[in-house]
């Protein structure tokens, strides 16, 4: 084995391991409760540094945990960028052998990542552009400002709250999390155009009753961005009651807003929920065999076009006989 399959290997064997949730092995299985556990402790530990006498005692211990936490994430995020060739290879391995077996289910996952490792195609600066890859970047961004730039140590207290992107990355190692993101992507067009129209109805709502309550009550709805706010609150059925209309054709609008908010925000609910029923289903579909061919032996006729009821194969007549009944 020359040096360059010993690196592919080297890289297949470390995908396996760090997909854990693509991939089920005793190592990817450790490895995963290994960073869950490590973003969960991140996480308590950044809350706990907001008590002022917790953190004033534990500082060096804190700032211990910290130290260790950023290095095991940035081998972790330099480790999956050396990886990323060999994700096509494995998926493209693992799918091969789904289609073996004839699981519809275990087909169709494969296939979902053989497709999404399809794309990157072993390009690296593609797969840092990804979503979970920028993720991963920003846990540990914030830790190397200060040594890099110099940046004034009161804005570090800032940038420790950027910690807290630590826990998205959760999602790359939940199957259910994962499918959430699948079905994000599926959905993103009808998503987007749900927003849209959300959009168009806050500006509309907040123009009319801008114009209809201005006389009326000049400091609550002196404009337009003004009138915004309580057009959240309607449109989304909150309605804190700090900004109401006074005039009868005012209320007649908000009632008329607050109605149709009703359905417009379940909108997006909706989408999303038709987005995991389908993917659901996706694995759950069986697989249709494909029809077998006409029969072409000399001694057979060819295809009769009949099929068996019990099993569904084609029937083939020897020349100059009947069916079997």
């Amino acid at each position: 084995m020359n040096v360059s399959e010993r690196v592919a290997a080297g890289q297949e064997r470390w995908w396996q391991i760090l997909n854990g949730a693509k991939i089920r092995t005793p190592a990817s299985r450790m490895f995963n409760w290994f960073i869950l556990t490590l973003i969960v402790v991140n996480v308590i530990a950044v809350t706990l540094e907001t008590v002022e006498p917790i953190r004033a005692r534990y500082e060096a211990q804190f700032y211990a945990f910290e130290l260790i936490s950023v290095i095991v994430f940035t081998c972790e995020y330099l480790v999956r960028l050396w990886c990323v060739p060999a994700g096509a290879r494995v998926t493209a391995a693992r799918l091969a052998e789904a289609q073996q077996a004839g699981d519809p289910e275990e087909i169709a996952a494969r296939q979902a990542d053989h497709d999404e490792e399809l794309e990157l195609s072993g390009k690296r600066l593609r797969w840092a552009r990804t979503p979970m890859a920028l993720v991963d970047l920003i846990a540990v961004l914030p830790s190397f400002v200060p040594a890099l730039f110099g940046v004034d140590m009161r804005f570090l207290r800032a940038l420790r709250l950027f910690r807290f992107f630590r826990l998205l990355k959760v999602a790359r190692y939940s199957r259910s999390l994962r499918r959430f993101r699948l079905v994000l992507r599926e959905k993103k067009e009808e998503l987007l155009l749900s927003f849209f129209v959300l959009f168009l109805c806050l500006l509309l709502s907040s123009s009319l009753m801008y114009y209809v309550e201005r006389d009326a009550q000049r400091e609550a709805f002196a404009s337009i961005p003004h009138a915004m706010w309580w057009a959240v609150a309607t449109l989304s059925t909150v309605g804190y009651g700090d900004i109401y209309p006074v005039t009868a054709l005012g209320r007649i609008l908000s009632a008329v807003i607050a109605i149709l908010g009703i359905g417009l925000f379940g909108l997006p609910a909706g989408i999303l929920a038709s987005g995991f029923m389908e993917e659901v289903d996706k694995g759950k579909k069986p697989t249709q065999a494909p029809p077998p061919a006409p029969a072409t032996s000399p001694e057979l006729g060819s295809g009769s076009g009949l099929t068996c009821p019990h099993c569904g194969n084609a029937i083939h007549l020897r020349v100059g006989t009947a069916p079997e009944s």
